[in-house]
């Protein structure tokens, strides 16, 4: 007897202009690729654009709906932002589903209820939480922490940071950045980058 294993998720959260896009476009264009090969699927947070590189969008044949585009590689992205679980259904009951679904998060977005929601019996039957993600801008991180206290909360909830920008941040303040980033997420994993270029075997 086969049993269908379930779909898993990563959310990835970050204030505006951290590089989540820019992370999200990385992790389908090298995701979907040996050795990974996965379809991947997108929602796009109910405040934000459809910021998925726009050349690797097309129309889905099929869906006459307009809510969810095809990518490159077959993977997906659902665009109805309204709902995370009737965009996670859509994704679901596409003709070819996929095997892997990121979750793009607004910049002010508190991530605890989307994690409510992929913990409900109905949406664990056929999707699992793999991790979330938050993306932060070192150059910027301090003052963003000190005018968007939502910042922290996406920190502590998170298994792995992102310290994005570090080629624009000198060294001491990339350290300082790494730290205080510690204290606010003691048990997640720091992965230091340029252009959100994380390598995937840390990320999903």
């Amino acid at each position: 007897m086969r049993f269908r294993r379930r779909i898993p998720v990563t959310i990835i959260g970050g204030f505006l202009g951290s590089g989540k896009t820019t992370l999200v476009n990385h992790l389908i264009q090298y995701g979907s690729k040996p050795p990974l090969n996965k379809r991947f699927g997108v929602v796009v947070n109910e405040f934000g654009d459809l910021g998925v590189d726009g050349a690797l969008i097309q129309p889905l044949e099929g869906d006459g709906s307009g809510e969810i585009m095809e990518l490159a590689g077959g993977c997906l992205c659902c665009v109805g932002r309204e709902d995370l679980v009737r965009a996670l259904v859509l994704l679901a009951r596409a003709p070819n589903p996929p095997e892997y679904v990121l979750i793009e998060l607004s910049g002010l977005a508190d991530p605890v209820p989307v994690l409510q929601t992929l913990l409900d019996p109905e949406v664990r039957a056929v999707f699992e939480t793999d991790g979330l993600i938050t993306v932060v801008d070192a150059r910027n991180f301090f003052s963003t922490l000190e005018q968007n206290p939502e910042t922290a909360l996406q920190l502590a909830y998170c298994n792995t940071v992102v310290l994005n920008k570090a080629d624009l941040a000198d060294t001491e303040l990339l350290e300082d950045v790494r730290n205080a980033v510690q204290q606010l997420s003691p048990l997640a994993q720091v992965v230091i980058t340029t252009r959100s270029s994380a390598p995937l075997e840390k990320l999903l």
